[in-house]
């Protein structure tokens, strides 16, 4: 099973970025595939959703569900249909900034694409999680930054 992990700090408060990453409807603004979401139901352990991806020309739709949710330390969700995966967050306060580490474990359907079209897919996901993590912080930073800049002006 395919393996990936990034390592990244967030010049914002751990708050700010579990309660961001916690909220299923945010994955269409930081993961670039991510189509759609929706039929969010529930809240921590147990939420569930369901999602359109698009990878490689390719739609998948599926289902996710948090395992795993201890506010500002800890994030596990699964998703089943369409592709398999899970990820696994851990939030480090560290001062005003957070480091976040990420690790996303999912299977490949190589019988539907060849080892060919494995490869290509390890390389577009590694792609798509660096362009992920860089989303994440730009849009945390942003806003905390014209939160500030709205409060000054006050």
């Amino acid at each position: 099973m395919p393996k990936i992990e990034r390592n990244f700090v967030v010049n914002v408060p751990v708050e700010l970025v579990f309660s961001y990453l916690s909220n299923p409807m945010k994955q269409v603004e930081w993961l670039p595939s991510v189509i759609d979401v929706r039929d969010v139901k529930g809240a921590g352990v147990g939420q569930s959703f369901s999602w359109t991806y698009k990878m490689m020309g390719k739609t998948f739709k599926g289902e996710a569900e948090y395992t795993e949710y201890i506010p500002n330390e800890w994030l596990v969700s699964k998703t089943r249909r369409g592709i398999n995966s899970t990820w696994t967050w851990a939030f480090k306060p560290q001062g005003e900034q957070t480091s976040v580490n990420v690790v996303i474990e999912y299977h490949v359907p190589v019988p539907l694409l060849g080892k060919l079209g494995e490869m290509l897919i390890l390389h577009h996901n590694e792609q798509e999680a660096d362009l992920a993590a860089a989303n994440i912080k730009k849009r945390l930073e942003w806003r905390a930054k014209f939160k500030f800049l709205n409060a000054e002006k006050r």
